[in-house]
């Protein structure tokens, strides 16, 4: 369990201006926030990619800068958080501060490894929960009940026009 939180901390490298050093007309970090999907994207192998919007919700311009926070509940198999850098180094975002006017979202990407193996009870469903401000959206994959299951998260992105 220690360890399992040691990987989130290390994970969550977002980094949100100082209430106390911010001038007033730097933006400050994105607390008023709502997360959308449309869904993981199915690829071979029981691979899936979630791409998950983050939009400003508030009235103010802000920033967000690294990645969302990954909770994983208790499970019977391992389950790995991974940098998606190495996976997939064209989605992996930036870890540099991102401003985004209200209205404005940004996404972040998520590739949950499959489970090859689909014969009876071989496989598991995980769902874990990605966080940022306090807000939550589930999402879920197919994790191999041995082996256990891989989830690559990238750094946040400026949505593509």
């Amino acid at each position: 369990m220690a360890a399992r939180l040691l990987v989130l901390a290390l994970l969550v490298t977002a980094v949100l201006s100082a209430q106390a050093n911010a001038s007033p007309s730097k933006a400050r970090g994105c607390t008023s926030v709502r997360w959308s999907t449309l869904g993981g994207n199915g690829l071979s192998g029981g691979v899936i990619l979630w791409a998950l919007d983050l939009r400003n919700v508030g009235s103010r311009t802000c920033t967000v800068q690294g990645r969302p926070v990954i909770q994983v509940p208790p499970s019977r198999f391992p389950v790995e958080i991974a940098d998606l850098q190495p996976m997939f180094p064209n989605w992996a975002g930036t870890n540099s501060p991102i401003t985004l006017g209200p209205g404005k979202a940004v996404v972040v990407d998520l590739v949950m490894a499959g489970c090859a193996n689909r014969a009876k009870g071989q496989t598991a469903t995980v769902t874990v929960r990605v966080e940022w401000a306090s807000q939550v959206v589930p999402i879920w994959g197919i994790a191999c009940r041995v082996a256990g299951t891989s989830i690559g998260v990238g750094t946040f992105r400026k949505k593509p026009s």
